[in-house]
């Protein structure tokens, strides 16, 4: 599932799905990505 949010797609940029990568995926990405999917308590 992870593999398919933004953070991670972005932070491995051209690379095949199947291709090894250490990219790093930033805080600051996931942040921004996370922040959007937050549910306020009414």
């Amino acid at each position: 599932m992870v593999r398919r949010e933004d953070p991670w797609i972005n932070a491995r940029g051209e690379l095949p799905k199947d291709e090894p990568s250490h990219a790093i995926i930033t805080k600051e990405s996931m942040r921004k990505f996370y922040k959007s999917r937050v549910i306020e308590e009414a």
